[in-house]
């Protein structure tokens, strides 16, 4: 009996933390919290491939996350990187980093989207946007020449979020 008393109360146990995780999800208020993490979060994509990259907290990360979604044909220069010209300015604070990375997103300027997908060091200054979180096949993705790029939302592309210790549950 003793045996079946505990059985039972570890099933209800994990039902209570069921519950208590999908209230979680539910909740307006965590909700809140979890689309603005993923409000950070963003997918680039290139030749069949795409990338979750986090947008970093300033002025220009903000205002290019709300001119998303967007699609650019992006050119070539110098063998490692894609750039293109946005219709409209963004906020600036440029400086010259200690190096290019490879998925350093990247202002030039105040309209000049850059996108990096070869590390080198660099005497430019440019405002820093994001960076992809594993840039691994980035420059194949990319291509030779001209490459047709999107950038979008991670809550746009479908994106799980983890709560807690729970798994992940889909954004919809």
């Amino acid at each position: 009996m003793t045996n079946f008393l505990s059985k039972r109360s570890a099933v209800l146990g994990r039902i209570i933390t069921a519950l208590f995780s999908l209230s979680l999800i539910f909740s307006p208020a965590v909700r809140g919290i979890a689309e603005a993490e993923a409000g950070r979060q963003i997918l680039i994509s290139a030749g069949g491939r795409s990338f979750s990259a986090a947008l970093y907290d300033n002025e220009a990360a903000v205002a290019l996350a709300a001119m998303l979604p967007m699609r650019f044909e992006m050119s070539e220069l110098n063998g490692n990187e894609k750039y293109c010209g946005l219709s409209r300015s963004l906020p600036v604070n440029p400086a010259r980093p200690p190096g290019i990375r490879a998925g350093d997103l990247m202002l030039y300027g105040s309209d000049c989207l850059v996108l990096f997908y070869k590390s080198f060091s660099t005497t430019y200054s440019y405002t820093p946007l994001g960076r992809i979180d594993d840039p691994a096949g980035l420059a194949e993705a990319l291509g030779c020449g001209k490459a047709l790029v999107s950038f979008q939302s991670a809550l746009e592309g479908g994106t799980d979020i983890k709560i807690g210790g729970y798994g992940y549950f889909p954004i919809e």
